[in-house]
């Protein structure tokens, strides 16, 4: 019974990586692609919103796919928080 209930919790911290992660990776990727791309405005950020659906699939993939959900985490938010931190610097230096 023991093993069940750390079983139950896996999945659930593994559903919680990939809906929470996957949103705030979609988020950070919408803001580096849209500072990134040599387009009008609206077309970046059309565009980056467009690929975001893309990348929020793949990091909930991702997340059940590592063996080790811990290290996946580590992993997920430093990218996270690299996307977004480059994104945002970009984003003041290009307005």
């Amino acid at each position: 019974m023991a093993g069940l209930r750390h079983e139950a919790i896996g999945k659930a911290g593994r559903l919680m990586t990939a809906l929470l992660g996957g949103y705030f990776f979609a988020c950070a990727w919408a803001v580096f692609v849209a500072a990134v791309l040599p387009l009008p405005r609206p077309q970046a950020v059309l565009m980056a919103t467009l690929t975001s659906f893309a990348a929020f699939l793949a990091i909930t993939i991702l997340s059940f796919a590592f063996s080790s959900l811990w290290r996946w985490l580590m992993i997920l938010s430093v990218m996270t928080l690299a996307l977004a931190g480059s994104g945002l610097a970009l984003s003041e230096a290009g307005a």
